[in-house]
Formats: C-alpha cells, structure tokens, sequence
C-alpha cells in the first residue's frame, strides 16, 4: 500500500481560493492477533508492517526474544501471530491505539522498568549527524505529516524509519533491529517527536542506552529514564 495519498483540496493564498492537489500521509487500521485472539488495533502508516508487529510485541513485553514468535502473517487490514506459551492473562491489550498515543500505562508500575545495560559512548558529531539524518526526510517534507525516526550507531544511520505515529515510528525502528540482529545496547535512537514516557519505556525495554529528539521530554520521561539509567537529550 502507498505511504503517500493524493487529494484535491483548496488552497487560501493571498485572499484566493485556489484548487489544488496535496500529498497526504496514509493512515491505516492494523488489527494484530495473537494465537487467534485479537490483541490490539493500531492506526498506522501501511510501510514496514511486519517490524511494527514484531517491535510492538517486544516493547510492550509481549515477547522477549525474536525466536519466540514462530509465524508471523501480515494479510490487508490485519498481522496474525502464533506465540506458542503465550499467556494472554499476562498483558491487557487496548483495543485500539490511535496514531497520536502509546500503547499501554505499563511503565506507571516502577517494578516493570527495566534497567538500561550498556557501555556505550557516543560522539557530539555523532548524535547531530544522526539527528540531521531523521529530520531530513523526504516523505516528511512531501506530507509534514510523518514522524521519522533513526538507529544510530558508531559508523552512522543503520536505518531510518517513517509513520503517522511517533510510538509507531519507534516499534518499527526496534522491530527492524530485531529482524536485522543489532545490538541496541550499541545504537542510540534519534527522533523528530516528543520524547513521551511512552517512548523512554520502549527505549528501556529494548536496551536503547540514549534517545535524541528535536522536540521536548516531558516529566514522566524523565523520571522513567531516571528509573531505567537511559540518557535523553531533547531540543
């Protein structure tokens, strides 16, 4: 499915109305099933859909390691997963997460917080280089209505990622690092949204050491970061 949609609109300038066509940023429901059941539904742009699942199931705790998932089937509207042993009393899903919110209030509990192991050290070059990588996004400019987001290691941008969402652009970013075997305690993640507690948890849980945005942190994150030993660098 196309990441970009075109529409006729019209445009005010300079007290005129004119007709003209825009380039939008898709938007599309996700509903994910696990074993069968429905789990959750996302609102996501349609690119990259297999690491979304698999970084969304992995920050949220769902799983823990790649090789637990052992089918993985993305169909239109739809991603079923087979996670032999999954205990469904463990996790409660929300139903539906909209492309401007996280996924759940799990890291209001101190005791789920895990703690950042890694020894990682990065240059000041380095961290705006990769900052500079992430804001100059091409499907962003088209829209401006993307949010994009880096891995970043020590030889520069692994891979950068593009959706609706920031949170979803973050469970992408983490999903493709498993798919493509990164260490993440030897990456940072750069991003052009608000750094939300919602993104210091995901950062936490997947072993991100740092978190870089051109936006604000908010309190909350500060203190999750506080909590998990993890370094965020906003504005």
């Amino acid at each position: 499915m196309d990441m970009k949609k075109e529409f006729v609109c019209d445009r005010l300038m300079e007290g005129k109305i004119i007709p003209i066509t825009d380039t939008v940023a898709a938007e599309t429901p996700l509903s994910i099933f696990i074993n069968g059941r429905h789990f959750v539904t996302a609102m996501i742009s349609p690119q990259m859909v297999s690491e979304f699942v698999l970084g969304y199931l992995y920050s949220a705790g769902v799983i823990h390691e790649l090789s637990e998932v052992e089918v993985l089937e993305v169909q239109e509207g739809s991603a079923h997963v087979l996670i032999p042993g999954y205990d469904p009393s463990l996790h409660s899903p929300r139903r539906i997460i909209v492309s401007g919110c996280g996924g759940s209030s799990s890291f209001l509990d101190e005791a789920k917080i895990p703690a950042v192991h890694s020894s990682f050290h990065i240059t000041f070059a380095a961290l705006s280089a990769g900052m500079r990588d992430v804001l100059s996004s091409s499907f962003h400019r088209a829209t401006g209505g993307v949010h994009c987001v880096g891995l970043v290691g020590e030889s520069g941008t692994l891979r950068l990622v593009e959706d609706v969402g920031r949170h979803n652009a973050v469970d992408k970013a983490i999903g493709y690092g498993l798919t493509a075997g990164i260490d993440f305690g030897k990456v940072f993640l750069a991003s052009t949204g608000r750094i939300s507690a919602e993104i210091a948890y995901k950062c936490a849980m997947a072993n991100i050491p740092l978190v870089i945005s051109r936006g604000a942190v908010t309190s909350l994150a500060i203190e999750v970061a506080r909590k998990a030993g993890l370094t965020v660098i906003g504005f």
